[in-house]
């Protein structure tokens, strides 16, 4: 299995295809296994490459060393080893969070920016919601985490009709260490708020949030990201929860290849 020894912690990725780099970030809690329905889509045109964060998966998950700017760090140890220059980085939920740091933090290494089912940060009921599912984590382990979880980002038509594969992701959940998932959602959830610093991300910038995402903040937050950010454009894709890419993998593809238009190899 592949590993990037970046910044401290051997990283697992899956890199395929040839041409216009991508790079996909999952979301807290998940692993690359949220890009199922991506990786062969693009692989077929593009260079895809997906990663487990620290904590998550197959990745390492050591006991200190968390937060937005060392996950950018990360991204940007691996985006080194893997001898690209410029990405388009698509982040879903903490992916695109970690996304947004690494616009403001690295600028000149993107060449497009995608955030799905993103939030900002700063708020209270936000902080209390990461903490108790730490705790969780740390206290019950990592099936009773995923149990709650699942119902949570997943909308109930999905669920119903899409066993096998919610069985799958649950299953995959099971992968990461609760002490690594706990360390990182902690971290996201005493992030600052970063609306003030949109209007510096100067990068051709995509954003996405399921119309029936009730995790509540990444409606809300999604308007302000497409106003602030410089010539931000927003999708709502329709009947798509929180894992709007998983949901509706047809329409966030073509919305996706209509974005990377004009970008050339």
């Amino acid at each position: 299995m592949p590993h990037a020894n970046v910044n401290g912690v051997k990283l697992y990725y899956e890199d395929t295809g040839q041409g216009l780099p991508l790079v996909f970030a999952h979301g807290g809690g998940g692993s690359l296994l949220q890009w199922a329905f991506q990786l062969p889509f693009f692989s077929k045109r593009h260079r895809a490459i997906a990663y487990d964060s620290r904590g998550h998966g197959r990745s390492e998950s050591p006991e200190t060393g968390y937060g937005l700017e060392v996950f950018s760090r990360d991204l940007l140890g691996l985006i080194d080893s893997l001898g690209m220059d410029r990405v388009v980085l698509v982040g879903l939920t903490m992916g695109g969070m970690t996304g947004l740091q690494f616009a403001l933090d690295h600028p000149e290494r993107l060449r497009g920016l995608v955030l799905v089912g993103v939030s900002d940060g700063g708020r209270q009921a936000m902080r209390e919601r990461f903490e108790m599912s730490a705790d969780i984590a740390e206290t019950q382990g990592m099936e009773m985490l995923a149990e709650g979880f699942c119902s949570v980002v997943f909308s109930p038509w999905f669920l119903e009709e899409q066993r096998q594969f919610v069985e799958t992701f649950r299953k995959s959940m099971l992968e990461s260490s609760p002490r690594g998932y706990a360390h990182a959602i902690r971290a996201l959830a005493g992030r600052p708020r970063l609306g003030d610093r949109l209007a510096g991300i100067r990068v051709k910038t995509l954003v996405v949030v399921g119309e029936d995402d009730v995790t509540e903040f990444p409606l809300e937050d999604a308007p302000l990201f497409a106003e602030r950010i410089p010539g931000a454009r927003l999708v709502r894709l329709p009947r798509a929860g929180h894992l709007a890419c998983i949901e509706q993998p047809s329409v966030f593809n073509e919305t996706l290849e209509d974005f990377l238009k004009g970008m050339g190899p």
